[in-house]
Order: C-alpha cells, then structure tokens, then sequence
C-alpha cells in the first residue's frame, strides 16, 4: 500500500523526497562538516591572505573572494560529487534505490538537488567575508549579490559534471579525477594553450576557436561578477547543469539494463543530441541582449543623460540619408590564437556597450568592428 501511495505522488514530489534523505544524510556523518569547515577556512584564507588583494586594492568589494572561487569548486566539488553514485555502486544500494516507486531521472534530480543544496550552504555560511567589506566601507551589494548567485550556478554545474563521472566508474578516485579534469577544461578553454590547441586542429576556423573560448565558466561568471545578470550567462550554466543531469541518467540506465554496447551507442546518440541543442540554445542567447543592471549606480547601463544626447543626435540628424554619422571603430583581432580569455571578455563588453549605443541613436551612430 505504502509503495502504491508512492507511486501515485507527483514527480516533483518524489524528487524532494529524495533530495530531502539525501541532505540529511550527509549530516549523519563528519565528512559534510570537514568539507565544510574546509571550504570556509580556504575561503577566507585566498581572500584575505593571498596576494594582499583584499586590502590593497583600497576598495570595498569581494573581488578577491569571488576570484578563487572556480578554483576552490574545481577540487572541493568532485570531492562531494564523486560519492554521489560510485559510492551507491560500490556498495550495492544503486539497486535498492532504483527499486523504489521513482523513475531513475527523478532520483538522478533529487540526489544532485540534495548536493546542490549543501554546496549552496556553504556559500551561504561565508556571509562574514561580505559583512568585512560592509563595515570598512560602502561595497556594492547588488553586484555581490549577483556574483553569489553566479557562484551559485557555477557550483552546479561543476556538480553535474562530479555526478556525470560518479555514474560512471564506481571507483570514487578515478570519478574525482575524471571530474577535476573536464572542470579544469571549463576553466581554461579560452585560455591562450586551449584556443592554440583548437586552432591547429582547425586552422583558420575562428568560429570554431570562439565557440571553445565560450565554453569558459571563466567568460560566463566575470560578468555575474560585475552585477551583470546576462541571459547568456545563466542559460550557459543551466544548460550544462541539464546536460550532465540527461547523461548522467542515460548512464545509470545502460547499468541497469546490462546491455553496454547497445546502451553506449544509445548514450552517444543522446549526448550528440544534447551537444546540437547545447550549442543552438545558446547560440540564440548570445543573440539576445537581455540584461539585468544589479549594480547600485547602474554602472553598465546607460545613463538617461548619455541617451538624450543620442536622441538629440537622432533628431537633428533627421531623416536625410546623406546627413551626417558618428562612426565608433572597434580593432579587434579575433583570429589571433594568442588573445587570453580576459582580453576577450573585454572586446565583448566594449562590443556589447557600442551597439547599445547604436540602437539608442537610431542609427546616427555606426559601429563597425574591424578584425
């Protein structure tokens, strides 16, 4: 009778039932609170000791803190993502689990749910490190707000990717590796080896090369930083979030029906699948501009004094074809395999900055890129 209540529950509430055994189990035992203790400790050790950069660049923010966080994540989140399925694997209770009235893609959610949650508190359990720059100064809230949030989305999608290699190998070792690994990639992809490596195997091909740069978490978590909350830059995260999550499941699925090679070849199909909607989805978000200004000042939108000059431009400008036009030029060299994520980072918002000005001036201004 208890089974068939279960069954009858909606998905969403077997997954919470799920996630709700799986946060509590992990304070049955001291692990959760050595990585957390840890994670706090390293926290404020990189932001206030490392470099001196909290205290010498004489400005209240959390640009120190926020910096090392996709370098903490790359080690401490395998660390909590590898027991997620080879432990369940290694001690034979993945069968158990799976025999409960839930589908494998609810208990897939519900245990990365469970994890998630965890890494979140953690991240929240740092609020002294923000009350430091509060009290010596006037931070920018809403911008450290957003950079949480970003940290946030970031950690997740180290997570799918910890559970993506914990579903694979039931040797927990070889999943933290596996997980270090493809984390470290989504760290340096647009960094100057990676883009050098993608060039000579498709030379001239800079579309190709921008693509890998863009799958940087580096590139996507700089402008949360900055209190930018870009569509393309949540989409980025969220999608690798449900990636990871698709295969992890496909994984678990080819285990149970015991049928590796048809099950592989079903798992590549999917992950062929997913990388295509991967790309177009975001491909139709880097075309949209849509943004949200976090910053107290809204320091990256443009000021209503900045937008009547344009509109006055506009008006004098008048309909005449052969009237007058300010020309903006940005040089950029995009084919050059040398050019650092950071630099490429920078041509975007400079890019992204001149169009809004373009379309604030109804066309009196023309900005023209040349590579």
């Amino acid at each position: 009778a208890k089974g068939g209540r279960l069954m009858n529950q909606s998905p969403m509430r077997n997954i919470l039932v799920v996630a709700k055994r799986e946060f509590s189990a992990y304070f049955t035992t001291p692990v959760a609170y050595v990585f957390l203790v840890t994670f706090l400790l390293l926290a404020g050790f990189f932001t206030f000791m490392v470099g001196q950069d909290f205290f010498s660049r004489n400005e209240a923010s959390l640009g120190s803190f926020f910096l090392w966080h996709p370098w903490l994540y790359l080690f401490l989140v395998p660390a909590i993502a590898m027991r997620l399925w080879s432990e369940e694997a290694r001690t034979g209770t993945l069968e158990l689990l799976l025999t409960l009235p839930i589908t494998t893609g609810q208990a897939v959610i519900g245990k990365f749910l469970a994890s998630w949650a965890f890494l979140i508190l953690c991240l929240i359990l740092t609020f002294p490190i923000w009350l430091t720059p509060v009290y010596l100064g006037d931070p920018d809230n809403g911008a450290i707000l957003c950079a949480y949030f970003g940290s946030a989305l970031m950690a997740g999608a180290y997570l799918g990717i910890g559970s993506m290699t914990s579903a694979i190998t039931s040797n927990q070792v070889i999943s933290f590796v596996m997980s270090v690994v493809l984390c470290l990639f989504t760290i340096l992809a647009g960094f100057p080896p990676v883009t050098d490596f993608i060039q000579g195997l498709f030379p001239g091909n800079e579309a190709v090369v921008g693509l890998v740069a863009n799958m940087s978490v580096m590139t996507h978590f700089e402008a949360l930083q900055r209190g930018v909350f870009q569509l393309k830059d949540a989409l980025f995260f969220v999608s690798l979030i449900v990636v990871t999550l698709v295969i992890t499941t496909a994984i678990i699925r080819a285990g149970q029906e015991n049928k590796p090679s048809q099950a592989i070849g079903m798992t590549g199909a999917q992950v062929a699948i997913l990388f295509a909607a991967l790309v177009l989805v975001n491909g139709f978000a880097y075309t949209t501009r849509a943004k949200v200004d976090f910053t107290e000042n809204k320091i990256h939108t443009l000021s209503p004094g900045t937008k009547n000059i344009l509109k006055r431009v506009a008006e004098e400008r008048g309909e005449d074809p052969d009237a007058f036009k300010i020309e903006a030029r940005l040089y950029f060299t995009r084919g050059e395999d040398r050019v650092s994520v950071f630099v490429r980072q920078y041509a975007e918002r400079v890019t992204e900055l001149l169009k809004e000005y373009q379309e604030a001036s109804s066309g009196s201004l023309v900005f023209n890129e040349i590579n």
